[in-house]
Formats: C-alpha cells, sequence, structure tokens
C-alpha cells in the first residue's frame, strides 16, 4: 500500500496529502514522529504557539494483524518538559490510519482565539472539520459517548477534556479501544495542551470500506501465522494470556 503523510492546517483548515519522501520511508511511530518535530518545529518556541505542531504516526506494520503491532505514537514540543516528547498508546486509532493508508498526521498552526472547537473526520473521502461547540467542556468519557452516538460505534478517535481545553500542560488524549472508551492515553508530555492549542476537540477516524494493508500479500500472513505460533507455544506468553483471561 501506498502510504502518505496527511498535513493539516488549523489556520486556514486546509488539508493536504504528501507522498512519502525517502529520509520517512522506513520509519514510522516514534520515529517519525519525533523526526518530522525535530526537522519542522523551532526549538525555541513555546509549546501552545502556533508554530509548534503535533505529530501521530502509526507503527510500520499497523493494520497488518501481527501481534502487539497496532501502537499510536503522537509527538510534539512538549509544554511540561519545553523538549520534544514522545507518548504512545494502543486502541482503535492506529490501525485504522494504516488501514486508510495514513502513514502519519501532521497538525500545525492554531485557529482565532474565538474559534469554536472542531472535531476531525478522517475517512476514504478525505478530512472533515466539524463544529465541535456542543462538545465542549465534556470529558473524555462523555465525549466518546457523543462522538458514537453522532458518528456510529465502528469509528476510532482521539479526544481531549476538561485539562486540554484548559491548555494544562499535564493533558492526556483519550485514545478509544475496541468497545469504544477512550482508556488507551497518549499521556505523557501535556501533548493534550498542545491538540487543544490547535482547537481541536477529537479526531475521529472511520475506516469503513478499507481493507488491511496485507490484504492479498500471502508471504506476509504466512510469516504472522508463524510468528503467532511462536507466541503461542512460549510458556511466558501463554501464561500471560491465561492471566488476562482470568482477570476478565
Amino acid at each position: 500500500m501506498n502510504k502518505k503523510i496527511l498535513r493539516i492546517n488549523m489556520k486556514n483548515t486546509s488539508v493536504c496529502y504528501e507522498s512519502d519522501v525517502p529520509e520517512y520511508l522506513h520509519l514510522g511511530g516514534r520515529g517519525l514522529t519525533s523526526l518530522i518535530v525535530s526537522k519542522e518545529v523551532p526549538p525555541t518556541c513555546h509549546p501552545l504557539s502556533s508554530e509548534n505542531k503535533i505529530v501521530f504516526a502509526p507503527g510500520l506494520i499497523s493494520g497488518s494483524v501481527m501481534s502487539s503491532s497496532n501502537r499510536l505514537s503522537a509527538g510534539a514540543k512538549s509544554p511540561l518538559t519545553g523538549a520534544i516528547k514522545e507518548s504512545n498508546s494502543g486502541g482503535t486509532v492506529s490501525i485504522k490510519l494504516a488501514k486508510l493508508g495514513i502513514k502519519g498526521i501532521i497538525i500545525e498552526e492554531k485557529p482565532d482565539s474565538d474559534a469554536p472547537f472542531k472535531g476531525i473526520l478522517i475517512n476514504k473521502n478525505g478530512v472533515q472539520f466539524i463544529d465541535f461547540s456542543d462538545y465542549k467542556s465534556l470529558d473524555t468519557y462523555d465525549t466518546a459517548e457523543k462522538i458514537i452516538a453522532d458518528f456510529g460505534e465502528k469509528c476510532g478517535f482521539m479526544v481531549i477534556g476538561f485539562a486540554g481545553e484548559m491548555l494544562l500542560p499535564t493533558a492526556a488524549i483519550g485514545v478509544s479501544d475496541i468497545e469504544g472508551e477512550p482508556c488507551r492515553f497518549l499521556g505523557r508530555g501535556g501533548l493534550g495542551a498542545v491538540l487543544g492549542s490547535k482547537g481541536i476537540k477529537a479526531i475521529i477516524i472511520d475506516d469503513e470500506g478499507s481493507k488491511s494493508v496485507i490484504d492479498g500479500n500471502t508471504e506476509a500472513k504466512n510469516f504472522i501465522k508463524k510468528f503467532t505460533k511462536i507466541l503461542k507455544d512460549n510458556p511466558v506468553t501463554v501464561y500471560s494470556l491465561s492471566m488476562e483471561l482470568q482477570l476478565h
């Protein structure tokens, strides 16, 4: 699959897709987010200024059903530390971005101070900006409940709550799990405040109509089967799985 980087400008609500460049070709997750931030964000800028950018990137093999592969990385200049910060989560967003052919999302600039919070909907048809005034001041769980009611239970999403709206330097970003709860957190570095500074309450990912990134790739499927068998045959992973099932 030919993956692209999605660049979103929150000043003028413009969107463009950029083809993968050679230096990003073999990068995903933390490697990609950190490189983009180091290249594009001035080191002396204020973390909540228009010069800062927040970058999201799935892992290189996200969307492949490989065990533990569907991780999501977020990176920006941190309002908590003042340096480049990366945070990582599980959940449904990474696999959905990968299935849509999105290698990374770069969110830059910021809206006017009186602009209402927005939701960003990403699907196979592109990107849509939605007035999220009705979502303002909702906590992450109430926001998730309303998103599911408005956009369907099959979507994935990233949301901020009160702390993100108030630009607090410890604010996190809640990421949806398979049950639609925002309990997988991008919790390090106050990146929820950076997302809030961009005027974004939520990013919703709808992968309806997309396919697995290994669809039709017999070699990849066979490798994943072998790797899964190794995990199942390993006493450590078998014990961990049995304990998890007992807890649930």
